[in-house]
């Protein structure tokens, strides 16, 4: 197939090694398209005639930015939302009207999104990953030994966690942690324990990041999915109460008590993820999804009923003027603004 892949580049490298050929567009600087300031499709489709690539299906995955294509509802092709941070961008719910498929990585919001029309698919979870290629590097960094009792590595200083610092110095005050922001591998490979902190309970890169590289993952509860994937005791610790950073340190001083057991866990968690939780199979599963909307051209309905797609999607726009209102963001928010208009009043964009 040719993927266009939209926003998030995360699973762009396992689509290619699947065999796919796949144009990967928006802001990073791995991106053959670089979208610096919204776009039209048509300007889009134009970049893509200029490298000679013809998509047969899109790919949107969140990577937390604001929408940078106006008309996506207009793909020509099936499409495919993948919302990773539901939880902070409300505004992905009717932003999926524009969309043939919906995926939620976090299953407690899978069901928010809505069915378009009868002939879409329900709107399924598929949970975040890990990279494959992470195991070797891992295990050739952890050669030496795992010298770190327990460490995060993270965003310090989050905007949608005010209270992480905080938390992270009262787990510190109890029990011995090393805190870093940077990169992660060079960590979660030497560490026995790496404790993960969430926004709203959301199973997040961390925990497979971190099982990967073969530590012990303590998360705080979750009702987001987290026991479907991994039983507590068996491939993660027990969990700990969302901000309680004395449980938690319990908890890790006493499996670092027992060592085996906290090698077992560890082990076992390593080698789940590293079995059914990576890019790979994440990218086999989004292909799968992507090889039948084309032969079932599902995307036909979606135009087919542009009208009331368009009147729906208005909301996503209204949510994002509602939220973009520091002035560094007022030529967005303008924008966003007039789109919203366009859409309810049944304008479109020239």
């Amino acid at each position: 197939m040719n993927i266009l892949n939209l926003g998030a580049s995360f699973l762009v490298g396992a689509l290619r090694g699947l065999g796919h050929q796949v144009v990967a567009a928006g802001l990073s600087a791995d991106c053959e398209i670089r979208i610096e300031h919204p776009i039209s499709l048509a300007r889009l489709r134009e970049h893509l005639a200029g490298i000679g690539f013809v998509p047969d299906c899109a790919l949107w995955a969140d990577n937390g930015n604001l929408p940078f294509l106006l008309d996506v509802e207009q793909m020509p092709c099936p499409s495919l939302l993948y919302s990773i941070d539901t939880f902070c961008n409300p505004w992905h719910i009717p932003f999926s009207h524009a969309f043939d498929l919906v995926l939620a990585a976090q299953k407690g919001y899978a069901d928010l999104f809505p069915r378009s029309a009868p002939s879409r698919a329900a709107p399924a979870w598929l949970p975040l990953f890990a990279p494959a290629e992470l195991a070797g590097r891992a295990d050739a960094l952890a050669g030496s030994g795992r010298d770190v009792p327990a460490a995060f590595v993270g965003t310090l200083r989050p905007r949608n966690i005010p209270q992480r610092i905080g938390f992270l110095e009262r787990f510190r005050a109890l029990h011995p942690l090393l805190i870093k922001e940077g990169a992660y591998l060079p960590v979660f490979a030497r560490s026995c324990i790496v404790l993960n902190q969430t926004a709203a309970g959301e199973v997040n890169f961390r925990c497979f990041e971190s099982m990967a590289c073969g530590a012990a993952l303590l998360t705080e509860a979750s009702d987001q999915g987290l026991t479907d994937l991994f039983v507590p005791g068996t491939h993660i610790l027990p969990t700990y109460r969302p901000g309680d950073a004395a449980q938690a340190a319990a908890i890790a001083r006493d499996w670092l008590c027992r060592p085996a057991d906290l090698i077992r866990v560890a082990e076992a968690g390593r080698d789940l993820v590293r079995a059914r939780h990576t890019d790979r199979e994440r990218a086999a599963h989004v292909a799968g999804l992507l090889e039948q909307a084309i032969a079932a051209s599902i995307h036909v309905s979606r135009l087919c009923e542009l009208d009331r797609r368009r009147k729906l999607l208005s909301t996503a726009y209204a949510i994002l003027c509602a939220e973009l209102t520091d002035s560094s963001v007022r030529e967005h928010r303008a924008l966003y603004h007039r789109i919203f208009e366009g859409l309810a009043g049944q304008e479109f964009l020239p």
